[in-house]
C-alpha cells in the first residue's frame, strides 16, 4: 500500500487525502481576505512556460490553485509559480 503518493505502472492500493479540494479551499480563503497575488511553490516541474508537476499529488494542488484563480476571474500569473527539489539541501535555516 502507498500513503500520499502514486507510483505509476504498480497496481497497488493507495490512500491519497484530497488534494484538489483542500487546495481549492486555501486558494479560496486567500481571496476571500482580498489578496489578489497568490504564489504558489511546488515540487520538480517539466521545462517550459507552463510548467508540470512531475509528482502527482503536487500536481493536483497546482491544478486547483490554477483553476481558483481562474474561477475568481485573475490569471495564473507564472511569474508566481516556482517549482523546488524538494530536498533538505534547499533550506537554508
Amino acid at each position: 500500500m502507498c500513503w500520499s503518493t502514486i507510483l505509476c505502472g504498480l497496481k497497488i492500493d493507495t490512500v491519497l487525502s484530497d488534494n484538489f479540494e483542500g487546495a481549492r479551499m486555501a486558494v479560496e480563503h486567500l481571496l476571500q481576505q482580498g489578496h489578489r497575488q497568490i504564489a504558489f511553490i511546488g515540487g520538480p516541474t517539466t521545462p517550459g512556460p507552463r510548467p508540470i508537476q512531475t509528482i502527482y499529488t503536487i500536481e493536483r494542488r497546482a491544478a486547483s490553485y490554477r483553476t481558483a484563480l481562474l474561477n475568481a476571474g485573475i490569471p495564473v500569473d507564472y511569474s508566481l509559480t516556482a517549482a523546488c527539489t524538494l530536498s533538505t539541501k534547499d533550506v537554508n535555516l
